[in-house]
């Protein structure tokens, strides 16, 4: 990344990787809802220049995900119903619910910008260089922009944060690359956090973030598309109207390309005798034009965020903990071959979970209360002794020849079993939803959002994509325990983060401070009237009722 590109970023992911930390370091058992955080932090503030629409629009985005998965809204799955009236299909009323919250989210937005314009305080962010430019940008309408940065926002919100999920899974069960990975970031990088400007210098992150992606692709479906026109390829007629998927869990497990396909393994982009290595280090391994990301003119808009983020990120974490599998998780992966984990690691106990959700703005706190939760989190019991340390690709088989006169041949379809949780997501189903919460819970409650986001006891997906054939073949893998939206992530597990030294630890809670003392980290806002779910006319939590 050059110069001018990481400036456009105007430090905003170094800036909240101090308070992802901070929040690890204080509640490591919320670990899902720090990286998530970070990662919509990061993107509010590109969108609109703050921070404070983070919470909200982790919610648009698992909305947006819900409408458009085929595991989500039941419109998904019987498309016919689309063509019923709002008043008999609950879905249908429910999308429109949504589109309604999320349309009057992104003008509310767009209108603080441009209320902070007109006094000269609105921030560097998309919305600012839109509303200053809005003749070049050649949108046709104020909603159009809001909807163009809106759901950049939205597009980054949650997708981002999965391949850091699953670093993490991925440092518990492959633990015997990690030393190699805090070295690096140890010799660059010394007593300060990762920078966008080390991007040149650090091969064995980018090859860890690359690896990731390729080993547990967020997006492991693809993003279908519409043949436009007949296309022939490789002897086989396209029809125009049929729906093409690029199966990324496909792509990325090709043997050829990737010895060892199943197995984490960073190295396959730092050494020479694998076919994935690519010259120079400055610059490879990259994710940028990542298949992952689309192809052609409709490729993702996003890439340098998602490279910019997961890059400060990740090498954050790695900087900070070193990660281990608990006991639970390390009995699981016993039962993966070649890969052992330790089976006795000292576990982090867990701080008590949040019992409400944040709302409104939060006045900076005294230096003598910053004092006083610094002393509350950091005795010398919480700091460590020791500072050292789916698918299967079925082949379908090509004619031998084209007989003349006989046509091109059809595609064959092949079909595979998608296994997914028994239960599904309490957008649409709310048996689920009051099972895991009981029947009076507000959506907008953290015991609520816990089951939206997932439960350690929903049922696992043991293997995304499965023939038939092969489901009695083999033992579960622990580490395809997926959620079963559109974007895939590690369903919620336990594992240790230590803290790798206290010179570490005392960096980040004092960065932690000066930035909160200077009202940098400001508490997610409510827009809704009674919470983000009280509201009749925009309110998702009307869905459940």
């Amino acid at each position: 990344m050059d110069k001018s590109s990481a400036n456009a970023f105007y430090n905003y992911p170094e800036l909240e990787s101090v308070r992802l930390l901070f929040e690890l370091m204080t509640d490591p058992s919320r670990y899902n809802h720090a990286l998530e955080s970070f990662i919509s932090r990061v993107t509010c503030r590109l969108g609109w220049g703050t921070a404070a629409p983070s919470d909200e629009l982790k919610q648009r985005a698992r909305e947006l995900l819900i409408g458009v998965s085929p595991n989500g809204a039941l419109t998904n799955k019987l498309g016919f119903l689309k063509k019923l009236p709002e008043a008999i299909v609950p879905a249908k009323a429910w999308e429109f619910r949504r589109y309604r919250t999320e349309s009057r989210f992104f003008t509310i937005l767009q209108n603080e910008v441009r209320e902070k314009l007109k006094s000269k305080t609105a921030p560097e962010s998309w919305m600012r260089h839109f509303l200053e430019n809005k003749t070049a940008t050649g949108f046709a309408s104020d909603l159009e922009g809001a909807y163009a940065v809106g759901m950049h926002g939205i597009a980054g919100a949650l997708t981002i944060a999965a391949p850091m999920q699953s670093f993490c899974l991925a440092m518990c069960h492959h633990p015997q690359y990690q030393s190699i990975l805090h070295e690096e970031i140890d010799r660059v990088c010394g007593d300060r956090l990762p920078k966008l400007s080390d991007m040149p210098d650090m091969p064995v992150l980018r090859a860890f973030i690359r690896e990731t992606l390729r080993w547990r692709p967020p997006v492991p479906t693809g993003i279908p598309h519409e043949s436009v026109k007949d296309d022939i390829y490789e002897g086989y007629l396209i029809p125009a109207g049929s729906v093409m998927h690029p199966l990324e869990w496909s792509i990325s497990r090709d043997p050829e390309v990737f010895l060892e396909p199943d197995a984490f393994n960073p190295m396959r982009w730092l050494e020479t005798k694998y076919p994935t290595y690519q010259e120079p280090l400055t610059k490879y391994p990259t994710i940028t034009q990542y298949s992952q990301f689309g192809y052609g003119r409709r490729i993702c808009a996003g890439m340098g965020v998602a490279e910019a983020d997961l890059f400060v990120g990740i090498g954050s974490l790695a900087w900070m903990f070193s990660l281990s599998a608990s006991d639970a998780e390390a009995e699981k992966a016993a039962e993966l071959p070649k890969e052992p984990v330790p089976s006795s690691l000292p576990v982090h106990k867990e701080a008590k979970k949040a019992t409400s959700l944040p709302s409104g703005m939060q006045t900076p706190p005294s230096e003598t209360e910053i004092e006083e939760q610094l002393d509350e989190h950091f005795s010398e019991k919480m700091l460590p002794a020791d500072t050292s340390m789916l698918s299967r690709k079925k082949t379908v088989k090509k004619p031998k020849s084209l007989e003349s006169g006989g046509g091109l041949s059809r595609a064959k379809t092949v079909t595979y079993k998608l296994r997914l949780p028994g239960s599904s997501l309490p957008g649409q189903f709310p048996a689920f939803f009051e099972q895991h919460t009981g029947p009076d819970t507000p959506p907008s409650s953290p015991k609520a959002r816990t089951a939206m986001a997932g439960t350690p006891d929903m049922p696992a997906v043991d293997n995304m994509f499965n023939s038939a054939a092969d489901e009695k073949a083999s033992k579960p893998d622990p580490t395809l325990e997926y959620s079963s939206l559109l974007i895939a992530k590690p369903l919620p597990f336990k594992f240790n983060m230590k803290i790798r030294n206290k010179k570490k630890a005392e960096y980040v809670a004092r960065e932690w401070m000066f930035y909160k003392m200077d009202g940098e980290f400001e508490d997610s806002k409510c827009y809704w009237e009674g919470g983000n779910a009280g509201n009749k006319m925009y309110g998702w939590g009307e869905v459940h009722k």
